[in-house]
């Protein structure tokens, strides 16, 4: 499992910095290219190095469906999460995200 998880959080890695390459300024362009390209990532390395350490196909599904639901919770959920915690102003991504966080946490 190490194996797999070290694969999935790199290849997650690669295609979050691949999505941001691409330099989205819509919102929901932004928010959908990061959830695909963290998921792709994923994967794609994590399929690699199932066949590699002769991992089950069940525990590379797993991980990257961890991978899924994380940048998912991050692009969707985070920003009201954010204000939840600290009343900064922070709102959905889709009306403005952190544009208006009165705490400067994003920066």
């Amino acid at each position: 499992p190490r194996c797999l998880s070290a694969s999935c959080a790199v290849g997650a890695g690669l295609g979050l910095a691949v999505a941001k390459t691409l330099n989205f300024t819509h919102k929901v362009a932004y928010n959908t290219a990061f959830i695909s390209g963290a998921t792709a990532g994923a994967a794609l390395s994590t399929g690699v190095a199932a066949s590699v350490c002769k991992e089950s196909a069940g525990t590379a599904a797993m991980q990257v469906a961890a991978a899924f639901l994380c940048e998912g919770f991050q692009q969707v959920v985070h920003n009201k999460f954010c204000n939840w915690l600290f009343r900064c102003g922070c709102t959905w991504e889709w009306a403005g995200g952190w544009n208006r966080c009165r705490k400067a946490i994003h920066l």
